[in-house]
């Protein structure tokens, strides 16, 4: 009898603890979701006195237990003209933004449903992947650290040549890989922002760019060196570029690779921006495959046959007589024109 009052007793005594602990765990939850929740309206703040406009449906919490989380419904970012010519505007169907009890200065994040991207006043790029997540640092002063970002399956419609036909053309991306760090206080040797991503088996709508093949990897890692001009968000983006430039500004491409068919390409180089907000400087590239590409595009009538051999030919001059077929070539660019070696390739415009 005593063994079945004790053991009776144990029993109450472990649910009342258990609820004890679910009541603190769950009170540890709803104040780490709050301080989720303030670190985006802070951070919604800071960009809408930067001229952004942040629209979406009332924040909701979510991932009880392990992660304190909010939802975000409907979300539109808006603005940009002082960093994008023109500004942007992007829209997702949702945000869930997390943060793990256990870590929470780790921020993770999922968008779900259909995107859609607009630069300037073109035409709007619609897509949407079966996984899109990303995981962020979150540092003192509600700002944010490394950012880095995946995609699987993501599927885009490319608008068409004519905007009045409102035509459409899928491209998709089996996978995307892609790492960003913004530190506004770097000085003019020191990286202010750094990009870093990888496309794997792109798949390209037709047109001239898909007559070359489905490229399975596309690589690039760009830094941009340089402060970033004080009270940058209340001028254009014509200003700043010319402020960023007279800081010493410049941008360096560490790597450039792309593996489509015969065709490998390697790049890296340094460039700035001159009077006119143009690119210049010197990208050194190395290419393989490339009269096999040519041989392809006058096949697929991108250009004709003479000018495929006529191509191949200054090629053969710019190739070294080591019989590797590797071009290993600068390509400069001043005064807007762009230049393979000694060869002008085209002119950019103002």
């Amino acid at each position: 009898m005593k063994k079945r009052r004790s053991l009776k007793r144990f029993l109450v005594l472990l649910i009342l603890l258990l609820l004890v602990a679910g009541g603190a765990w769950t009170g540890i939850w709803y104040i780490v979701s709050g301080r989720l929740i303030t670190h985006v309206l802070a951070w919604e703040q800071a960009r809408q006195a930067e001229g952004w406009t942040i629209r979406h449906d009332p924040p909701r919490r979510t991932g009880w237990p392990m992660a304190a989380g909010v939802a975000l419904a409907n979300v539109s970012l808006s603005g940009g003209s002082a960093y994008v010519p023109g500004g942007m505007r992007w829209a997702a169907g949702s945000i869930t933004l997390a943060l793990d009890i256990r870590h929470p200065n780790a921020l993770s994040l999922a968008v779900t449903g259909r995107q859609v991207l607009t630069i300037d006043s073109g035409q709007p790029l619609a897509f949407q992947a079966k996984r899109f997540t990303g995981q962020a640092a979150l540092l003192p002063g509600d700002r944010v650290g490394l950012m880095q970002f995946a995609a699987e399956d993501l599927l885009a419609a490319v608008p068409g040549q004519d905007p009045h036909q409102g035509q459409v053309r899928p491209a998709s991306i089996a996978r995307l890989a892609a790492a960003l760090r913004f530190h506004a206080a770097a000085d003019a040797k020191a990286p202010a922002l750094a990009v870093a991503a990888e496309f794997h088996d792109i798949r390209l709508p037709p047109s001239h760019m898909a007559a070359l093949g489905n490229p399975s990897l596309l690589a690039f890692d760009l830094a941009f060196s340089g402060p970033v001009p004080v009270q940058a968000a209340a001028a254009s983006a014509a200003k700043n570029g010319a402020a960023w430039v007279r800081a010493g500004g410049s941008m360096t491409l560490n790597r450039f690779h792309l593996a489509d068919g015969p065709l490998t390409l390697d790049a890296q180089g340094l460039f700035g921006l001159d009077s006119s907000l143009r690119p210049e400087g010197q990208v050194t590239v190395q290419a393989r495959g490339l009269g096999p590409t040519l041989d392809r595009l006058a096949a697929r009538h991108v250009m004709t046959v003479p000018e495929a051999r006529a191509m191949i030919a200054v090629l053969g001059i710019l190739t070294p007589a080591s019989g590797t077929g590797v071009l290993a070539a600068p390509v400069t660019l001043h005064d807007g024109d762009v230049n393979l070696g000694p060869i002008p390739l085209l002119r950019l415009r103002p």
